[in-house]
């Protein structure tokens, strides 16, 4: 039986406690959600018994417009700046099932639908992530057959969704372990995908690392309990792991939540923005922030961590990585100190420019 719930928890990782909060104001199950501006968005799902057509739910709590046509289980949310896309899913027309390959975008700042360039594979119970700006769809099965379960066919594919140019690309083809209810999170322009089952049903503690800028993908440390379906975010250099179950059809929920912190004196090397042909002109830059309060700050910089400051502004902007960026001050090292280093929040920058020069 599938069981579906409207129940809300918050889990603050300082004091490591959950709290109840409001309920939903329906039953759903397989939804899928999204955060704007501190508001969480829940789209689409089922209550176990009928496959109504939901609408637009917002924790805040007010309604917002039904999607454009009803989508039940499987779908994946992500934020880019202020639109969501919600992409693939199952489509239900009575009791006959049908694999989506929709793409639907929902701006939070007009409340409107617009319908983009669908998913190349029908897709369900798989992860989202965003990284410069580009969404990756990363796993999941298409299901064959009605009802679904007479067939399962994981994917087990990397797909970039650009939506500039509103056009999906392949980028991997993950060969090695094929997934679906993998969860993943981005930490430092990596995308970590995290748990999920194969073909079995059988849940995993398998993680990956995935990174855009070089399109490779290798092993990371291993959960410490399978997981499937659970859910995924990252806080500061801290990866946390929340719920799942063991196995595809959620016959042993688990409630226990995982974390894992990345060496800081380690850090991974931060996705590097893509060229533009007036780019990199010069090998240094005055990087001049100007704060919310009117304050400027004026950075010499090389080009390199003029570019790291850009990936982390852009990651911060479609929503990931951590809400504070440390400058090195360099020649401006005045005093008895090792080190001096100006942190700048994301929230309090207004706008920035970048001007080039030559040191040689």
């Amino acid at each position: 039986m599938l069981l579906a719930d409207k129940q809300t928890y918050v889990y603050d990782p300082k004091s490591d406690t959950w709290t109840k909060k409001a309920d939903m104001p329906n039953i759903r199950s397989s939804s899928s959600t999204a955060v704007v501006d501190g508001k969480i968005y829940i789209f689409g799902g089922f209550d176990a018994r009928t496959r109504t057509s939901f609408p637009t739910y917002v924790y805040d709590p007010k309604t917002a417009p039904s999607m454009p046509k009803p989508i039940g289980s499987g779908t994946s949310a992500a934020v880019i700046g202020k639109k969501i896309y919600v992409i693939g899913g199952l489509d239900y027309t009575g009791d006959i099932y049908k694999n989506a390959k929709n793409n639907y975008c929902y701006d939070t700042e007009t409340e409107t639908w617009t319908k983009k360039q669908n998913i190349p594979v029908s897709s369900l119970k798989f992860a989202t992530a965003v990284v410069d700006g580009k969404i990756y769809a990363i796993g999941g099965r298409n299901d064959a057959g009605s009802p679904p379960t007479q067939s399962h066919l994981i994917n087990g594919t990397i797909y970039m969704y650009d939506p500039r140019t509103d056009t999906w690309t392949l980028k991997k083809d993950m060969q090695n372990l094929k997934l679906e209810g993998t969860s993943a999170t981005v930490l430092n322009g990596k995308i970590y995908i995290i748990g999920g089952n194969v073909s079995d049903g059988q849940g995993t503690t398998s993680t990956q690392v995935y990174n855009p800028s070089d399109n490779s993908i290798k092993d990371f440390k291993p959960l410490k309990n399978a997981r499937t379906n659970a859910s995924t975010v990252t806080i500061g250099n801290n990866l946390y792991v929340i719920g799942g179950a063991k196995d595809r059809n959620r016959a042993s929920p688990l409630k226990s939540v995982e974390m894992y912190t990345l060496d800081e004196s380690t850090p991974e090397t931060p996705t590097t923005p893509e060229s533009t042909p007036d780019q990199s002109s010069g090998d240094r830059a005055l990087l001049v922030i100007t704060m919310t309060n009117g304050l400027e700050k004026e950075f010499d910089l090389s080009m390199d961590e003029v570019n790291d400051f850009i990936s982390w502004y852009d990651q911060k902007d479609a929503g990931s990585g951590s809400s504070k960026y440390a400058i090195d001050k360099h020649d401006n090292n005045k005093g008895p100190f090792s080190s001096r280093k100006d942190y700048v929040i994301f929230n309090n920058i207004l706008t920035f420019e970048v001007n080039e020069y030559s040191s040689k």
